[in-house]
């Protein structure tokens, strides 16, 4: 029995560093996958059933041996393709708000300035999820899941609130 030490910190973003007695060792991962090099050199991936207990791990690197990148390589691509379907609304909304994708689902018009009457592509659109009691603009970061397309006008008339985040027209 000997003396021990080890802390771990976790850095966000999925990145964690481990401090003990043989020195510092760092990893990267989420629920389900992580891959993490120790302080001896060794690189080791885990997948795991979170809540359950059950993981798989395998060492694919030692300091003595060759390091095998295929398999980092499939689960960076797997976390990748994971990350963008989850968030799939919030990149497109980035993508808007920086100018390199236009928003092809809402037209913006610009009224003439001699005609008074309304035209139906003035009309403003808003997005209501369906247990939801306000309506959002289609970027809105809080609009999850189903999502109904609902003219300004009806939204107002249905009782919806506009969201306090997103801030669309309120007329």
């Amino acid at each position: 029995m000997g003396f021990n030490f080890r802390k771990i910190i976790n850095l966000g973003k999925g990145f964690k560093t481990s401090i003990g007695k043989s020195g510092a060792g760092f990893s990267w991962g989420t629920k389900g996958f992580r891959i993490s090099r120790s302080a001896k050199g060794n690189v080791r991936t885990t997948y795991s059933i979170p809540g359950t207990g059950i993981s798989y791990s395998k060492n694919i690197a030692t300091k003595k041996g060759k390091f095998k990148t295929l398999p980092i390589i499939i689960a960076v691509v797997v976390i990748a393709v994971a990350l963008i379907i989850n968030n799939k609304d919030s990149i497109l909304a980035t993508l808007e708000n920086i100018g390199l994708k236009s928003n092809s689902n809402t037209q913006e018009s610009t009224p003439a300035v001699n005609d008074t009457t309304p035209s139906k592509s003035d009309e403003s659109f808003v997005f209501v999820s369906a247990s939801g009691k306000k309506y959002h603009l289609e970027s809105c970061r809080t609009l999850k899941g189903n999502k109904n397309k609902l003219s300004l006008d009806k939204a107002i008339s249905e009782g919806y609130e506009p969201c306090q985040i997103c801030k669309p027209p309120v007329k």
